[in-house]
């Protein structure tokens, strides 16, 4: 029995000494790439064609980034009404916690017609994106020894519209990288959840890439909306996770592990016997 929980001892000791992590900086001279647009046209025989369209803009700084873009717009001729309303928006925050670094990106759009004669097609097309590198730190560790980035969260979106023949298109894209390694995520706004894992070490640098793209659109007979009955389409998306840095074990470890349960189990046999 001894033997068994001396060798458990060792085994978790060595764990919980390897979960120390190490922690994220922007590197010097580090240039990230924050932006975005957003349009949206819609064609009627009251108004022709109007249009409308807004840029992201970056207000941020290392080591937190921000993209952040809002716009509220309408065309009206005292009877008819068209309304347009989006809010586009990227974080990356290594700053409340370097060794957790949190983001998120995602936005909302509404467009609405209101007693609106042969409206003829509207469309949206808009992207909102952000790169940026990040250098891993040791807290303890050895300058290039292994350790693991671990991407996690989840991704969804909400559509709603009346006008027919109108679909959500959206896609949400994630990409990091390190070492000539890579691990990606796409969604196309249905609901679900990613972990993803990247083997790298302590002093290398990670690529991190997001982008959020929103497509609806529709072209057709031209259809009338009655006054008093707003008619149009609602579209908002978010992407959000976080990116954490966890030691990778020695396969020793492992090993002692493995060793020590296969010593109780051997020693529960006996017992049973």
């Amino acid at each position: 029995m001894n033997l068994i929980k001396t060798t458990l001892a060792v085994a978790l000791a060595s764990v919980c000494a390897s979960t120390q992590a190490a922690h994220f900086i922007f590197p010097t001279g580090n240039l990230s790439l924050i932006g975005g647009y957003t349009y949206a046209e819609a064609t009627t025989e009251a108004f022709g064609t109007v249009s409308a369209d807004g840029l992201v803009d970056i207000l941020s700084g290392a080591p937190t980034l921000l993209g952040f873009g809002a716009l509220s717009e309408q065309a009206t001729d005292g009877s008819a009404l068209i309304t347009y309303d989006w809010v586009r928006e990227v974080t990356l925050d290594a700053q409340t916690d370097p060794s957790s670094v949190g983001f998120s990106i995602g936005g909302t759009s509404v467009i609405g017609f209101d007693g609106i004669a042969g409206l003829q097609g509207v469309v949206e097309t808009s992207k909102v994106e952000l790169q940026t590198t990040l250098m891993i730190m040791p807290d303890g560790e050895t300058q290039g020894s292994a350790i693991r980035a671990r991407l996690s969260g989840s991704a969804d979106s909400i559509f709603s519209t009346s006008l027919p023949g109108l679909e959500q298109s959206t896609t949400f894209n994630l990409i990091a990288s390190s070492g000539g390694k890579s691990v990606s995520y796409t969604g196309n706004g249905a609901a679900e959840a990613f972990d993803l894992s990247l083997d790298t070490v302590v002093g290398a640098e990670i690529t991190l890439s997001l982008s959020y793209i929103t497509r609806p659109g529709w072209v057709g007979a031209a259809i009338d909306i009655p006054a008093g009955t707003v008619q149009g389409f609602e579209e908002s998306g978010l992407m959000a996770g976080t990116l954490m840095l966890a030691p990778v074990p020695e396969p020793e470890t492992y090993a002692l592990l493995l060793a020590g349960l296969g010593l109780i189990g051997a020693a529960a046999r006996r017992r049973r016997g």
